[in-house]
């Protein structure tokens, strides 16, 4: 929070630890202790997609589906080119997180 009690948004580096599907919803799981000590399911985040040089996303919303102390994991569907892009991450990867 700011002076003001403003939220104050800051992007993290986070680290795939666990990434599968199951039928049409694709699983990511990341480690990043200074989310999941304060996330809880149903709460939302937002993910940046890949980027091939020279592309630009906005960020994508995505809902919390379960967090621990240093992890947490949200679902997706594809549904476009951003989403698209989500698909291609793999364990080991650092996505940036808001």
């Amino acid at each position: 929070m700011t002076a003001t009690g403003e939220a104050k948004a800051s992007i993290h580096r986070a680290k795939v630890t666990r990434r599968w599907r199951e039928g049409t919803f694709e699983f990511i799981t990341f480690h990043a202790p200074e989310i999941g000590r304060s996330a809880r399911a149903g709460q939302f985040l937002q993910v940046l997609p890949r980027t091939a040089q020279g592309e630009f996303f906005l960020p994508r919303p995505m809902s919390i589906l379960d967090a621990s102390e240093a992890e947490v994991s949200f679902a997706f569907k594809v549904f476009g080119y951003g989403t698209a892009r989500l698909k291609e991450i793999v364990v080991d990867d650092l996505i940036q997180v808001l």
